[in-house]
């Protein structure tokens, strides 16, 4: 994590704090800081993130959407599951919107917020999520991709909680 605060000095004493390559820095860094446990810290981190790749590069850029997407994971992380689910709620929207639906970041934001939702409480969405990302992901991915996998494994354990 340290050559991750060295880089992103270097990028920012060089390139600037606004520059995409200094953005990327300071993303590697926010999920370094959450994998090492500081997740309060890489929260904040990745707020002051999102908000700056909206204002530099803009709300529909896919680095956007991928801060977006860091932030909404580390929140449910943290605890913040009812947050975090909003927040995917809006990133699948966007990402709807600019990408279209098929899109394998569409469908990867998808299979989280399905997720989430399910830890939140809201299972019976959530499997109802899951059985349409089910026939999507194989339709657009194909039955052997990793996402399908994932989304047939949850779909065969969250029906589960509902008995």
């Amino acid at each position: 994590m340290e050559h991750s605060r060295g880089l992103l000095v270097d990028f920012e004493r060089v390139l600037g704090s606004d520059h995409p390559h200094t953005l990327t820095a300071r993303l590697n860094l926010a999920f370094w800081l959450g994998q090492s446990g500081a997740l309060a810290e890489a929260v904040g981190e990745q707020r002051a993130l999102v908000a700056d790749c909206q204002r530099v590069l803009g709300s529909d850029h896919p680095d956007t959407f991928a801060a977006r997407s860091n932030l909404a994971t580390q929140l449910s992380e943290l605890g913040a599951v009812a947050e975090a689910v909003e927040q995917f709620r809006a990133l699948v929207a966007d990402c709807e919107r600019v990408l279209g639906s098929d899109h394998p970041d569409t469908l990867a934001n998808r299979i989280r917020l399905a997720s989430w939702l399910g830890e939140s409480g809201a299972v019976a969405e959530a499997v109802e999520q899951f059985r349409a990302l089910v026939a999507d992901c194989e339709r657009v991915l194909g039955s052997d991709h990793p996402h399908t996998w994932t989304t047939r494994s949850n779909l065969a354990g969250w029906p589960r909680q509902l008995g």
